[in-house]
């Protein structure tokens, strides 16, 4: 049946028989009352509009020392005028305690590049260039790119914005590059902390592997990959979540790579003393995607020993680990685990101590792969000996691995996956 709108029969009553002039007077009483309305509605939302340009998301332990001035400028790209750019810098002194950025807020978007200067050396400061790419001007009332300092004595350049639920364009990507200076006779430029603390943010880092040397470096991101084409330090650690990490990474002390919903796929230099007991640490954790590491293990002096650490996990997903590199006489603990997928390990034939492979739920899925044919590496002419032991079902494997007769070796490898085989190649 049609539906027909309400009206007054519906509801019981009659109106009124209606009387122009007594209507019209009503119509210009009403004035007043409409106009004052509207003014108090606009003040009202003149105010909302005032105070959350004060709503900025600025962690309190953050404090704004200048702000960059972003003025509206079209003539910069007269051909073709949307995205519009607006560059902002900042110096930082590098003599600073730590040294940081940080983004807040939904617009803060975009990526950003760590690169050391091509110009000649003696600089003590390090240059951070930010462009502000935009589509539409009112979206500058939103945003804020300013250097900061923290309470720990910190300095470093921070990207605010407070969208506030406005209608419009949300079109806004910031491109961040921070210059590092270099030293004299190219040695190396050593720096005490840095972090990045950006979600949203791509990270890129350039060849500074072989020139910089970062004591503590935390790189923090979501939603956005982290590609290092080559980074060395002592404390290493990188935070992502549903974004790949890639690159050529190298740590003296610990380094970890987390991650989730995406795969992490490196090149990793692990540098351990050999005259001390303390263990170099590596974690490397993500779930439903891959992990491939290629982990060069050495010591600081190039010399016999060091000691290792190594925690690597994932799910649902491939997990492949070689070592194409390890010192004589070295320690090395690790532990690797995944579900529903396969585990491949290939250790360094410096490898001596236990192995313990996992196979759950898959009949013969644990596998010793022994090539008979490698040297001693000490050159000394020594033979390899292998212990292997196999669980009922072969899905459990247990051995050991060393060179000559001497007492066995510290080093312990333990392979689980439950529902895909476990391989140990040596």
């Amino acid at each position: 049946m049609e539906a027909k709108p309400l009206s007054s029969d519906d509801l019981g009553f009659t109106l009124p028989p209606s009387n122009g002039h007594t209507s019209h007077k009503r119509r210009i009483a009403s004035w007043p009352f409409l106009l004052i309305t509207g003014c108090v509605l606009l003040l009202f939302k003149t105010y909302l509009s005032s105070s959350r340009e004060h709503d900025w998301p600025i962690p309190p332990n953050v404090q704004i020392d200048r702000c960059a001035e972003l003025n509206h400028n079209p003539s910069n790209n007269a051909q073709d005028p949307a995205p519009y750019s607006i560059p902002a810098t900042f110096t930082l002194p590098l003599s600073s305690k730590a040294l940081f950025c940080i983004s807040r807020g939904s617009l803060s978007n975009g990526v950003i590049n760590i690169v050391q200067s091509h110009k000649g050396a003696g600089s003590e400061n390090v240059v951070v260039d930010v462009d502000v790419n935009y589509w539409e001007e009112p979206l500058l009332d939103n945003l804020k790119v300013c250097q900061v300092t923290r309470e720990d004595g910190g300095v470093g350049v921070g990207i605010f914005s407070d969208w506030a639920g406005r209608p419009g364009s949300r079109q806004v990507e910031f491109e961040v590059t921070i210059t590092l200076p270099r030293v004299p006779n190219d040695a190396m430029l050593y720096i005490d902390y840095f972090e990045t603390d950006m979600p949203s943010f791509e990270h890129w880092i350039g060849e500074l592997g072989d020139t910089v040397y970062f004591r503590s470096i935390v790189l923090g991101t979501e939603y956005r990959g982290v590609d290092v084409a080559s980074l060395n330090g002592g404390n290493v650690e990188i935070k992502n979540s549903h974004s790949p990490i890639q690159g050529v990474i190298n740590a003296s002390s610990a380094l970890s790579l987390i991650t989730s919903n995406a795969l992490i796929n490196v090149f990793l230099g692990l540098s351990s003393s050999s005259s001390s007991d303390e263990a170099t640490r590596l974690e490397m954790k993500t779930s439903n995607a891959e992990i491939t590491a290629s982990i060069s293990l050495t010591t600081t002096s190039n010399s016999p020993g060091g000691n290792y650490s190594i925690l690597t996990q994932t799910s649902f997903a491939k997990l492949t680990l070689t070592f194409p590199s390890s010192p004589l006489d070295s320690s090395l603990s690790l532990n690797a685990r995944t579900s529903l997928a396969s585990i491949d390990v290939s250790l360094h034939p410096t490898y001596e101590g236990t192995f313990t492979l996992d196979a759950s739920l898959t009949p013969f899925g644990a596998k010793v792969f022994v090539d008979e044919d490698v040297r001693d590496p000490a050159g000394e002419g020594r033979k390899r000996k292998v212990e292997v032991r196999r669980g009922n079902g072969g899905g459990r494997v247990e051995g050991s691995v060393g060179w000559g007769d001497g007492e066995e070796g510290r080093g312990n490898v333990k392979l689980e996956t439950v529902l895909g085989s476990a391989n140990l190649r040596l």
